[in-house]
Formats: C-alpha cells, sequence, structure tokens
C-alpha cells in the first residue's frame, strides 16, 4: 500500500484539508443550540424593532459558526475569505433590494 492509501478519503480528494476535532465540532453544535434558545427567548421578550435586530444579530452569529467551522473556512487560505465575504455581500444586495420592494408596496387588506 501506498502512503496516500493510509489516509482517509477526504484526505485523499481534498489534499490539505484539515479536520476539526471532535471536541471542537460539538462545542459549535453547542453553540448553535444555545444560539437558537437565544432566538427563542428573545422572541418571546422583545417586540418591534429590537426583535428584529435581536434576531439578525443572533443569525449573524449562527453564520459565523456554520461557515468558519463546519464549512472549514476557518482553515482555508484569505482568498476564500475574500470571496466568500464578496458572496455574502451579494446576499446582502439582493435581500437588501426586495426588502426595499416589498416594503414601499401599499398593500390592500380585502375583507370578505
Amino acid at each position: 500500500m501506498s502512503p496516500a492509501s493510509d489516509q482517509p478519503r477526504h484526505a485523499q480528494i481534498h489534499p490539505g484539508a484539515e479536520e476539526g476535532s471532535l471536541r471542537e465540532i460539538v462545542a459549535v453544535w453547542l453553540g448553535l443550540i444555545f444560539l437558537l434558545c437565544a432566538t427563542v427567548i428573545a422572541h418571546f421578550l422583545t417586540h418591534g424593532m429590537l426583535a428584529l435586530l435581536a434576531a439578525f444579530g443572533i443569525a449573524i452569529a449562527k453564520m459565523g459558526l456554520v461557515m468558519f467551522y463546519y464549512m472549514h473556512l476557518k482553515y482555508r487560505p484569505h482568498i476564500v475569505w475574500i470571496f466568500s465575504a464578496a458572496a455574502f455581500l451579494w446576499l446582502i444586495i439582493f435581500f437588501g433590494l426586495s426588502l426595499s420592494d416589498y416594503v414601499t408596496r401599499h398593500w390592500i387588506l380585502l375583507v370578505p
């Protein structure tokens, strides 16, 4: 057997890909569960604009955990970070333009 065959299949397909330890993966998962509970609690404790800001802040924190640990962005070169940030920026632009269209419409409620 060659030394390459002693490696896991993921390491053979993607050379240089580091994996997080089980302890790190479980810690991130527990962090995501904690943030999920924080989202539910924030929904019931806050109202109006504060609830929206809390939800967005918690969602950004969850997105960061998923991107850096589960998508292995933490282990990638900085050029990958730049392209990930550019993709996220475009996503913000698309959602922002869609939301601005939705907010500026005057909906007529027809009650039968």
